[in-house]
């Protein structure tokens, strides 16, 4: 009695136990047993605790019945901790949804753009310098730009998925580098930024996806280039520290703000606006460039003073093991 007037105990519905009704007076009464009986436990400041009840009554030696063991086994942080697996699992599902979503969104939307481009190259072809060449100059930008949306939307899923694949050979860095220029050159060019390149003269062997890394490469570039200003300066400056190739990508542009540093990589997350001109996409690029960094065992990390300083991206990958010829 001592015991029920301090505690009230409740079922997991929440209703509560009468004191001539708890699963003690039952085994005093009674000499029945109970095996793990799921609980509420009340304490007198109001907190509640779940348990598992065991209750085991006590003879003597001519079977009446002089007490019980009653065993409390706490199981409140054990249950938190599965209802919230539970949570993080309907989480993941609900973002797997989403990505699947996406993906069929995206592939539905691919397939109108490449019969749009081809009508408009064969207009530019029958009808060279005509009156209509403007128009369609700015419809074949517009398809371009939503090729690139569409193409990170697709690739924005299988990384959530994790349906991205590598197809791995010994590749010079300097190579997979140059290409990512060369995705990107075009618009350095049209917004007469000064590009510098710093190639060591050796070779820098990676374990790599080409094409996975330039994408990572253009990614870079193509950011650096949309947040710097025209006439801004961007350095691409490639070398070897302590077993890894190291590259470095600084720019004069308008920089990040500290706390947009933490959140830059992740998915959807556009680290603030683009100088006039340019889109700011749908900030996927930076979030799939870290997981193929990563899949090759490497890191990506992004420095800048703040707003107005510029920014540094630093891609870090392990050199490849060398191999006698």
């Amino acid at each position: 009695m001592l015991y029920c007037g301090a505690y009230k105990l409740h079922l997991p519905n929440g209703d509560l136990i009468p004191y001539d009704r708890a699963p003690m007076v039952e085994a005093l009464r009674s000499g029945a047993s109970f095996r793990n009986l799921e609980f509420e436990i009340e304490q007198p400041n109001g907190r509640r605790l779940l348990v598992l009840v065991s209750i085991e009554p006590i003879r003597d030696e001519t079977g009446t019945i002089v007490g019980a063991i009653n065993c409390f086994q706490d199981i409140t942080e054990h249950r938190l901790a599965q209802e919230q697996k539970l949570r993080i699992e309907e989480l993941d599902r609900g973002m797997r949804r989403q990505a699947e979503f996406i993906a069929t969104v995206a592939h539905e939307l691919r397939g109108p753009l490449a019969p749009i481009r081809n009508a408009l190259e064969v207009m530019r072809r029958i009808q060279p310098g005509s009156d209509v060449e403007p128009m369609r100059a700015l419809i074949d930008r517009q398809i371009a730009q939503m090729t690139r949306l569409v193409d990170d939307l697709i690739d924005g899923s299988r990384v959530t998925t994790g349906k991205v694949e590598l197809e791995i050979s010994r590749t010079d860095l300097r190579y997979i580098v140059e290409r990512g220029l060369e995705q990107n050159r075009h618009a350095i060019d049209a917004a007469n930024q000064d590009l510098v390149v710093h190639f060591p003269p050796s070779p820098v062997h990676v374990t790599a996806d080409v094409v996975r890394l330039t994408q990572v490469f253009g990614n870079l570039l193509g950011n650096a280039t949309k947040f710097t200003p025209a006439g801004g300066r961007i350095v691409v400056d490639v070398g070897t520290e302590n077993g890894f190739a190291i590259t470095k990508i600084p720019d004069n542009g308008i920089g990040i703000l500290s706390d947009e540093l933490s959140t830059i990589f992740n998915m959807f997350s556009q680290g603030g606006q683009c100088v006039a001109g340019h889109s700011p996409g749908l900030g996927i690029g930076l979030a799939l460039s870290k997981t193929l960094v990563e899949m090759h065992g490497g890191t990506i990390a992004a420095e800048s003073a703040g707003r107005g300083f510029g920014s540094v991206f630093t891609c870090r990958l392990p050199i490849a093991a060398f191999e006698p010829q």
